[in-house]
């Protein structure tokens, strides 16, 4: 009781949003080095000192990952967030 369990179905818009972003990685990867590429993987880490990204590559991710939902469903989404 009180235990969560994975979904595994997906409404349309949950796999339109993991579609978007696998296009923003497609694009980053192209970008990087052969060695260097970003795991599509809904569990892979982009940040921290274990992630595939420096600082200048999450931006990019973030930037690219609006732009594709942007794209498709002709809305802006902001994924970041500045606290001034």
């Amino acid at each position: 009781m009180g235990r969560i369990t994975k979904v595994t179905t997906r409404t349309t818009n949950q796999q339109q949003m993991i579609d978007a972003v696998h296009r923003a990685i497609d694009e980053l990867n192209q970008m990087q080095r052969p060695d260097i590429k970003i795991e599509k993987s809904l569990g892979a880490k982009l940040a921290a000192s274990s992630g595939q990204l420096d600082s200048i590559g999450q931006v990019n991710f973030i930037v690219e990952t609006e732009g594709q939902i942007k794209d498709d469903r002709c809305l802006l989404l902001i994924l970041s967030r500045v606290n001034c």
